[in-house]
């Protein structure tokens, strides 16, 4: 099964925050307890990987996490 595009806009641009917001809700109902990896985000949510680090880490801040990790592919970039 192939994940919605999370840019898939329907009614113009002047809906993206609306979009946004939306995304931003059903990334944080997904991943209550934890912090998604950028991989599930891409898949989840069919991000570019650029995108996934960068929803990744507002998450994180959001949230209050530390995303300074040693394990490959778990950094926030920038």
């Amino acid at each position: 099964m192939t994940a919605p595009r999370y840019s898939e806009e329907i009614g113009g641009p002047r809906h993206s925050v609306r979009l946004g917001l939306l995304i931003a809700c059903r990334v944080a109902d997904k991943y209550r307890r934890r912090l998604p990896t950028v991989q599930e985000l891409m898949d989840d949510f069919g991000m570019h990987r650029a995108t996934a680090y960068r929803w990744r880490a507002t998450l994180a801040e959001a949230r209050g996490i530390s995303t300074n990790s040693s394990t490959p592919g778990e950094n926030t970039h920038g």
